[in-house]
């Protein structure tokens, strides 16, 4: 072996260079694919043009993985060496850093899945087991969803409350908790706050239990809102089980903001979505095609704003 092919040589012939950019590519390629660290960067030695002794020897000194196909990849737990053997080409040390740095972040996304998904069958299990729960769910599901629009209306209709507009934006999304309430209370008795609260924390946890209790209007001015809204006609314009479905698709979803699980991804986020879609048709016999039919009835009624209000969470 020469001196130009010691894989402890900071300086690498041309040819390492050429097959380590080939190995990083690879490696970016599958990670961008969402294939997922196990399955990503693996190529067949032959087309690196190095010579057979000397990839075993890289290998041996953990610079590469072998797998039981014979396949290598670059090693995620030999940064320092690789990064020393290519300290002075920057380009294909960003690349490779951006390999790595993606497929860390892969794995910690997978663990993420994983945790959003157990604590999805855990909701799945309770509902099941004690349907009293579905007012906890849609409590606080309509209440992120509500806070989450904004609360957008009518500015003609905003303005002839005697609200100005940096008023509504303020009391109507601070009434979001008790316009939840309404919602609750169509599936059982309307929840406290510390009782929502308390099924939250049983869900996630004592180490997450701190949630703070949200904002509310006076009775006044929760009617003006709800006159403002066209509120009633709203939820008559969506079906029972509809209603039930969106509070536990973001119930679901804050469950996960809380417990920072949600993936980064747009892979393991669509993924994580899929499965959330399962568990609530399970649950209400409802489809996310479902809920976009009961948003195109609300602009059919006039009542464009709420689209803008009535809608799934973006899982990402």
């Amino acid at each position: 072996m020469t001196d130009a092919q010691n894989p402890k040589d900071p300086k690498p012939s041309d040819r390492v260079t050429l097959a380590i950019e080939k190995l990083a590519e690879t490696l970016t390629s599958d990670v961008e694919k969402g294939l997922g660290l196990s399955r990503s960067g693996w190529t067949n030695p032959t087309i690196l043009g190095l010579d057979p002794a000397y990839i075993r020897n890289l290998i041996e000194v953990g610079v590469l993985a072998e797998n039981e196909n014979g396949s290598v990849r670059l090693n995620p737990g030999a940064k320092s060496m690789i990064k020393k053997m290519i300290g002075r080409y920057e380009v294909l040390h960003n690349q490779v850093n951006y390999g790595f740095d993606n497929a860390d972040a892969l794995r910690l996304d997978s663990e993420r899945i994983a945790k959003a998904s157990h604590t999805l069958s855990r909701v799945s299990d309770s509902l099941q087991h004690d349907e009293g729960h579905w007012s906890d769910v849609v409590c606080v599901g309509w209440w992120r969803m509500l806070e989450s629009s904004g609360m957008p209306a009518p500015l003609d209709a905003i303005i002839g409350a005697g609200f100005s507009p940096m008023d509504w934006t303020l009391k109507a999304t601070w009434a979001s908790f008790q316009l939840a309430l309404t919602v609750a209370s169509r599936v059982g008795t309307a929840p406290s706050f510390e009782e929502s609260a308390a099924y939250l924390s049983d869900l996630l946890g004592s180490e997450n239990s701190k949630i703070a209790e949200p904002p509310t209007v006076e009775p006044g001015d929760l009617i003006k809102i709800q006159e403002t809204l066209r509120w009633n006609d709203i939820l008559h314009s969506i079906p029972a089980d509809s209603q039930k479905a969106l509070g536990l698709a973001w119930f679901c979803y804050f469950l996960w903001e809380l417990d920072d699980c949600l993936p980064f991804s747009e892979a393991n986020s669509d993924a994580l979505f899929s499965q959330l879609l399962v568990v609530i048709c399970e649950l209400t016999k409802t489809t996310a095609s479902d809920i976009a039919s009961s948003r195109s009835i609300l602009v059919e009624k006039g009542l464009i704003w709420a689209e803008e209000i009535i809608c799934l969470p973006e899982v990402t």
